[in-house]
């Protein structure tokens, strides 16, 4: 991918960094493998998923096995993708187009809709980048941490194609957060009913998921931030990432 950046003016490539289109380039070479395997084996997939290992889904909440896209959608023309429902105003702003807002862990499409987001590495370019900054070319377009979905939903739409979220996700938007038990671990799951628990690895005493600490700010006694120097670990995530409560020095837990 390092082709496509050498060279290039900074505003052609502004929200779209090396690590986004690293990522293009592995699904790319996924679906390379997707076809590989289909022509050995003479027949193709129906349907197309592009997830994540560390992607955790709430078992009570969402249940794959009964969403009715299985059978409904088979032949449809949209992707479909777990809602990014953590940012209430951008929620606000979809359901204002009868939409909401995709995160890209997850993606799941029709053979032939999936071949274009997992594929959308061999269309980076100045003109991709520039069109998915621009509101009319992506629905659920509000910051600069968008843009990584907005390229994929642009793309669709070049194609004829839709992103929608798994329609069973539709009426669970409202950002609410509750303490969730999965084995011996704790830790808050959203409405949405999914959480990525691979940010920080794992707690090495009990396996339960951590999270960087220098990703949110750590405050004193008094009341001012610390200044970390080197990584440092929490299994607080609750505290920073979810609620309003502010993660203190006596919250990390590991230093690395």
């Amino acid at each position: 991918y390092t082709e496509y950046y050498e060279d290039k003016p900074h505003g052609e490539v502004a929200g779209m960094g090396y690590s986004v289109a690293s990522q293009f380039k592995t699904w790319d070479q996924c679906w390379k493998q997707i076809v590989k395997f289909e022509e050995k084996h003479n027949f193709k997939f129906d349907f197309v998923l592009r997830t994540r290992p560390d992607l955790y889904l709430a078992p009570k909440i969402l249940k794959p096995a009964q969403w009715k896209l299985w059978t409904d959608q088979k032949d449809g023309n949209s992707a479909y993708g777990l809602c990014k429902c953590h940012r209430p105003e951008l929620v606000r702003m979809t359901l204002k187009q009868g939409k909401l807002p995709v995160q890209d862990p997850f993606y799941l499409a029709p053979r032939k809709v999936a071949r274009v987001f997992m594929t959308q590495y061999e269309y980076l370019n100045a003109s991709m980048v520039k069109a998915a900054h621009r509101k009319e070319n992506c629905y659920m377009l509000g910051e600069s941490v968008d843009m990584p979905e907005c390229s994929s939903v642009g793309n669709l739409h070049n194609h004829g194609y839709e992103m929608n979220v798994v329609p069973e996700m539709m009426n669970n938007y409202d950002n609410t957060w509750k303490m969730h038990s999965f084995m011996n671990c704790k830790f808050a799951i959203s409405s949405a009913g999914w959480v990525i628990l691979g940010k920080g690895g794992a707690d090495p005493k009990t396996g339960c998921p951590l999270i960087y600490s220098h990703h949110f700010p750590v405050w004193d006694e008094d009341g001012k931030q610390i200044v970390w120097k080197g990584r440092r670990w929490t299994n607080k995530r609750y505290k920073s990432m979810y609620t309003n409560e502010k993660l203190t020095a006596e919250d990390v837990d590991h230093v690395v």
